[in-house]
């Protein structure tokens, strides 16, 4: 494919108005509300010489790989204030995110053979351009690379097939095994990544009879294995220097959900969350997850019985796609169906927003709805009435099924909005905290789906009716919307509602300059905003919390608190209050624990005294 001007004028278009559509919103946050995104900044953090070890083992430990911290690391070089470290490093995430539709575009017209450049930026767009995927891969954790990587690996593939050379076929090969292994080195969840793409490389032979499309299996699996080598070093250095040997592992299937699924109660219990997580999928990409994986398997049967209906492009797209998105789906749900039991069968449940997850399946929605478009407006003859049809019954009943066996369980018990993705839209809500209980949780969830299947018949009426484009406008626009909608009333409220609790306490301790050369621990009360907030904004401070040690064991620290010593901390210390703190507000505020402390605070010229209770 010869590129065109006007190719590159649609390239450069989907670039600039996706990141707009990121930029915007990733600069008007300033702070994180996420422990995972401690654990990944924690990893950046390390390589700019600050060792985030006890802020992180006092937000409970838990350990999150080290991919992303090469992603961020110009941001931490670059800029001295932490909230220009974390608007620039969200800034990073839209820049990548950016990539995806000019991937897309570049598959479209090279490999879909989309032959008008206005058609396949519309297909690149809608392909990328989903509200539910711009909505996760905004946050400081690794589901953004994820998402990129998906499109990397998928390009890939193709380009190591059709290369003209094959020097090139085998350059094409190591870098995509150096993708698929940097996708487990940003989240384990990327192991999925590795396992698709080999599995996706070893399966070409079968559906293609020119042997030239077939990649080196000795170049791809030899690379691979020194990747995986070098993973693992780096893994042992990350874990070793952060963490130590207090890690609490975020990742990994629990062995009890495998035992889990040989249970009865087990087995209910999956399935309600499979229905969940699959009526997410469905509802927030408007039925193109739906259509997609229909779309998958008969392309990928028609291709095994080499038909010449499809191509060896559209297979192998179509084979990558389904299996991303499979091996997503039973990672994730088999993961959590130790916690989600609970909210079945036990009075102490935990967040009931895992029953419709849709952060560790989000990253594959692309090549589905990719998929799914190329069928329904350019490659009609693949999907026929009959696959509309499936497709509409499988959005409806999982509809009723998620109404019935689901939906219930939603209502008064715990959740996170974020990660419940588009579905939280018709649920009133505020930036106040950051879990939620309600009655009326169900019927809003509810409401999103009637109103995403109604939207979605009509995407299937204009196809039908050779109205295509407008198809994809409609999908594009509900995205935006949503995206818009979500984005502001949950990350950005939330992170401003944050900031409103870390700035004054924060700003204080950084007024003191470079006394954390001397003085670099900082005690956050359990009454105070969470650690892991105060963590990143206090970049060069060891934040510490009886998680991590004994109140009474520690001495010349900052305190981050809402309230003062009581009478059996006297006991333990001496405490200082600062004349310009205002301990009378209902806000965090500091005081000092430690004569030397204060004594260095003093040479500052900080005026001090003592609190005697």
């Amino acid at each position: 494919m010869t590129m065109t001007k006007q190719d590159r004028i649609c390239m450069i278009s989907l670039f600039a108005v996706m990141l707009v559509l990121m930029g915007v919103p990733a600069l008007c946050l300033s702070t994180n509300t996420v422990v995972d995104e401690l654990g990944t900044l924690t990893n950046t953090a390390l390589l700019t010489g600050r060792n985030w070890g006890t802020g992180i083992i006092s937000n409970g430990g838990f350990y999150y790989r080290y991919g992303m911290a090469f992603v961020w690391l110009l941001p931490f070089l670059i800029f001295k204030d932490p909230i220009m470290v974390y608007k620039a490093a969200s800034f990073v995430n839209a820049l990548f995110m950016a990539t995806t539709p000019v991937m897309a575009y570049y598959i479209s017209r090279r490999y879909l053979k989309i032959e008008k450049e206005k058609e396949a930026a519309l297909l690149a767009a809608g392909s990328t351009i989903i509200s539910s995927v711009m909505f996760q891969g905004i946050y400081l954790r690794g589901d953004m690379m994820l998402i990129v990587l998906n499109w990397v690996c998928a390009l890939l593939i193709l380009n190591a097939m059709y290369a003209k050379t094959r020097k090139e076929r085998q350059i094409y090969t190591i870098l995509l095994s150096f993708c698929a292994v940097y996708a487990y080195a940003c989240h384990s969840r990327g192991i999925v990544m590795v396992i698709a793409t080999a599995m996706t490389v070893l399966l070409i032979p079968f559906f293609t009879k020119e042997k030239e499309r077939r990649l080196p299996y000795i170049s791809f699996f030899g690379s691979m294995a020194v990747f995986l080598v070098i993973d693992k070093i780096l893994v042992r250095y990350f874990k070793r220097t952060i963490w130590g040997s207090r890690a609490a592992h975020a990742t990994g299937i629990p062995k009890e959900s495998l035992e889990l699924l040989t249970k009865i109660k087990g087995i209910k219990s999956y399935i309600r969350m499979a229905v969940g997580w699959l009526y997410n999928s469905f509802s927030s990409t408007l039925g193109l997850v739906c259509v997609g994986l229909i779309a998958c398997v008969i392309i990928v049967f028609l291709m095994f019985r080499r038909s010449k209906k499809v191509t060896s492009e559209e297979g192998t797209l179509a084979l990558f796609g389904f299996l991303s998105y499979a091996g997503s789906f039973v990672l994730g749900t088999v993961f959590f169906l130790k916690s989600v039991k609970k909210n079945f069968y036990s009075s102490y449940g935990i967040r009931v927003d895992r029953i419709v997850y849709d952060r560790y399946v989000c990253c594959a929605f692309g090549v589905l709805c990719m998929v799914a478009l190329y069928v329904l407006v350019w490659k009609r003859d693949l999907f026929g009435i009959k696959a509309k049809l499936l497709s509409v019954a499988g959005c409806g009943v999982t509809l009723v099924l998620f109404a019935r066996i689901t939906a219930p369980y939603l209502n008064n018990q715990s959740f996170v909005r974020k990660y419940m993705g588009m579905l939280v839209t018709f649920v009133k809500t505020n930036a106040k905290s950051v879990t939620f209980k309600g009655d009326h949780v169900s019927s809003g969830v509810i409401l999103f789906g009637v109103v995403a299947l109604i939207l979605f018949l009509l995407i299937l009426f204009l196809c039908q009716k050779k109205k295509g484009y407008q198809a994809c406008a409609l999908t594009l626009l509900v995205s935006v919307l949503l995206f818009g909608y979500n984005v502001t009333n949950i990350t950005i409220s939330e992170s401003n509602t944050r900031e409103a609790r870390i700035s004054s306490a924060s700003n204080l301790i950084l007024s003191f300059g470079d006394i954390y050369k001397e003085y670099s621990y900082v005690w956050t009360e359990k009454t105070a905003a969470p650690i892991k907030s105060y963590q990143v904004r206090l970049m060069d401070y060891h934040l510490i919390s009886k998680n991590y040690q004994g109140f009474d064991e520690t001495d010349n620290v900052f305190v981050i608190s809402k309230h003062l010593p009581d009478e059996k901390q006297f006991q333990n210390g001496e405490y200082y209050l600062i004349d310009s703190e205002d301990y009378n507000k209902k806000e965090d505020f500091v005081y000092v624990k430690g004569s030397e402390l204060k004594d260095a605070l003093e040479k500052r010229g900080v005026s001090l005294s003592a609190y005697t209770g």
